[in-house]
Parts: structure tokens; C-alpha cells; sequence
């Protein structure tokens, strides 16, 4: 027996949830949150699933947004009326479930802004924003809650549900009919977006360390992995690196390079013309490693299970105990240190960007970069 769970304009019985909607998201990360507002603009009837609803909007890697390929990306987004790029820098004019009014929320999520490759063409200038991790994810709660047609609810996917006997599917592993929660709960639907992110079937490696979990503290999805490699899905995975955080007090900036945020900075979306934070932009730093670091690192690759299971090119699923193979060919992705002096051997030093994570975090993350530009 469950407990009845309000939602809006949904018949809900005791024990299985028996409201039929056209699109179901899961997960609340930067895919889901648009994926969510971009069916519910269709006037699709639309409800979001993710494990925590205090997670939603969460920048769990470095919190930035845009940089050179992704800026212009952030910008298609704006341009198709998403919110992440509004959210990042300023945003109104949100479809609200009361009317289109302007809800006037002074964002404040941006705190650095920089249009990188300046001194090259237009064509591949990046915009990029340092982002303040607590009022990125306040503010884009507060958008999605407000959201027209579109209802959130906390909860976990564990199963896709097919129908196998409808004729037009007599070529196909089955039509979509709903999603099972791992509370035993149903959700029934036409139409299913994935957005899980790190979670679906995610591991964390630490040093030799190996963990089921979606990022730290919050479990992985694992059943949806099953469901789908049920449904004659190939299951592949992608590795990525978190930056590493820094107590802001124990750093000695002195001799590191300033980066400064643009004078005039350029807002992400179409719709302003400034930014709240012009005048009140962080500082972020650049330094670069050593060959004594680099000798460091090869001494220890010994130690890093995220290193040496790349070597093996195979890594294995904690949900089927297969190896899932690795895609070297695949996007690019953050990598670690230790795999930037792997990849580079010829080179003696890497660019070390300190970027804070807010304005009272007094946290810097490390990130590493070669191509990012002043």
C-alpha cells in the first residue's frame, strides 16, 4: 500500500499511480530540465522524474557553462526558447502555470563572463560563464516549478513498460506505454526521454576504488540499464573526470595569471541586452603544472583504476558482471591529469585554470585545459 501522491490535473489511486500523460523525462540534470520545458511547450502534458527534487539543476562537475563549441550550443538552446541559457545569465518572460508574465527574477547564477578565442574570428569565439553553483540550481528549480504543463515528482525509474501486442509494433521490440518506479508505482505514458546523465548504470573510481553511484552520495539507476539492454539496447560506457576542489585559504595565488571577466560581458540569451553581475564579476586564476608534477603522476598511475582500466579498453558492468567496452572514439569529454600527460608525453606543463564555484563557496575547482583561450 502507498501513500496517495498529489499532482496536478491527475486521477491518482492508492498503490499504483494511475495517471496517463504524453511525455515522461527522467532526470534532472541540464538534458532533462530541457527536454521537460521543451515538451511541455509543445502543450504536451508533461511530468519530470528525478531522484531528489532538491537535485534538480545540479552542477555536479565545474560550474560553468558555455566555453568554445558549448557556448554556441547554449546559444541553439536559447534560440528553440530554453531555459538554461536564460537561467545562467538572466532570464524572464518563463511560460508560468498562472499566465506568460514577466516573473522579474534578477538571476544572479553567472559571476564570471568571457567570450573565448577573442583574438581569433567570430566564427569560433566561445562565450563561456562562470556559474555559482546555489543560485544556478535555485533559480532553475524555481523556473521548472512554475513551468506550464509541466508537473515533478521525486522518484526513480527502475523499468520501461512496452506494450508487445499492439500490430503496429510487429517489427519492433514493442510501443512505450508507461515507466515502473522502484516503489512498484506506474507511470503510464506515450512517449519516454532519457536523461540520466552519469546515473544510468554509473560508477565513480577513486584511486583503486570502484563504487556503484550516479555522482557522490546519490545511488546509480540501475534497473532502467537492465530494461533497456533488455529491449536489445548495446550498453557502452563513457568515462569523465570531476575537477578536483581546493579550500580557496590554502592557495598561494601569488605569480598566477588573473583572468578577468569581459568589461561589457555578453549574455548567453537572445533576449538581454546586459548581465545583472557586470560589475561584480570573480576573478579566476591560471597556472600550469611542472615536470616534477608530470613525474609524480607517472609514478603513480599504478594507483588509478580509472587509468589502468582505460588501458584495458574494457570496463564491466556491475548490472550484467560483462565488460562494457570503452568508446575512445566517442565525444570528448573532461579529462583527468593524469590522462592529459598519458596522452601528451611531450609536453612538460598543462594549462591549471582556479575557477570559484560561487560567490561564498570558497572553493576553487581545477580544471585542465589546452585549448581554452584568453
Amino acid at each position: 500500500m502507498y501513500t496517495m501522491v498529489p499532482l496536478n490535473n491527475f486521477s491518482i489511486d492508492v498503490g499504483v499511480l494511475t495517471f496517463v500523460l504524453l511525455v515522461c523525462v527522467i532526470g534532472g540534470g541540464h538534458a532533462g530540465c530541457e527536454a521537460a520545458t521543451g515538451a511541455a511547450r509543445t502543450g504536451a502534458r508533461t511530468l519530470l522524474l528525478t531522484q531528489k527534487l532538491e537535485t534538480i539543476g545540479e552542477l555536479s562537475c565545474n560550474p560553468s557553462i558555455g566555453g568554445v563549441g558549448k557556448g554556441t550550443l547554449v546559444r541553439e538552446v536559447d534560440a528553440l526558447d530554453g531555459v538554461m541559457g536564460r537561467v545562467a545569465g538572466t532570464f524572464r518572460n518563463f511560460s508560468s502555470r498562472k499566465s506568460l508574465v514577466d516573473l522579474h527574477f534578477a538571476d544572479k547564477a553567472g559571476i564570471q563572463f568571457h567570450i573565448l578565442n577573442r583574438s581569433k574570428g567570430a566564427a569560433v569565439w566561445g562565450p563561456r560563464a562562470q556559474i555559482d553553483r546555489k543560485l544556478y540550481k535555485k533559480h532553475m528549480q524555481e523556473v521548472l516549478h512554475n513551468y506550464s504543463g509541466l508537473d515533478i515528482r521525486a522518484g526513480s525509474v527502475f523499468d520501461l513498460l512496452f506494450d508487445h501486442s499492439d500490430p503496429s509494433t510487429s517489427d519492433r521490440w514493442g510501443k512505450i506505454k508507461g515507466v515502473k518506479l522502484d516503489s512498484g508505482e506506474v507511470v503510464q505514458c506515450s512517449q519516454v526521454v532519457i536523461c540520466t546523465g552519469t546515473f544510468l548504470s554509473g560508477e565513480i573510481h577513486i584511486g583503486m576504488k570502484i563504487f556503484p553511484a550516479g555522482r557522490i552520495n546519490d545511488a546509480p539507476s540501475i534497473g532502467l540499464s537492465a530494461s533497456l539492454a533488455a529491449a536489445g539496447f548495446k550498453l557502452g560506457r563513457l568515462q569523465t573526470g570531476t575537477p578536483a576542489r581546493l579550500d580557496g585559504t590554502t592557495i598561494n595565488f601569488t605569480g598566477m595569471e588573473k583572468q578577468l571577466g569581459d568589461v561589457l560581458p555578453s549574455p548567453f540569451s537572445y533576449l538581454h541586452q546586459d548581465v545583472p553581475n557586470a560589475a561584480n564579476q570573480v576573478v579566476c586564476y591560471q597556472t600550469r603544472t611542472t615536470p616534477a608534477t608530470h613525474q609524480l603522476i607517472r609514478d603513480s598511475l599504478h594507483l588509478s583504476v580509472h587509468i589502468q582500466e582505460t588501458k584495458k579498453g574494457l570496463l564491466t558492468s556491475f548490472v550484467t558482471d560483462k565488460p562494457f567496452p570503452e568508446l575512445p572514439g566517442g565525444p570528448r569529454y573532461c579529462p583527468s591529469l593524469e590522462a592529459k600527460v598519458r596522452r601528451f608525453p611531450q609536453k612538460e606543463s598543462h594549462n591549471v585554470w582556479l575557477e570559484p564555484e560561487g560567490y561564498d563557496s570558497g572553493t576553487y575547482c581545477v580544471v585542465y585545459s589546452d585549448d581554452q583561450e584568453g
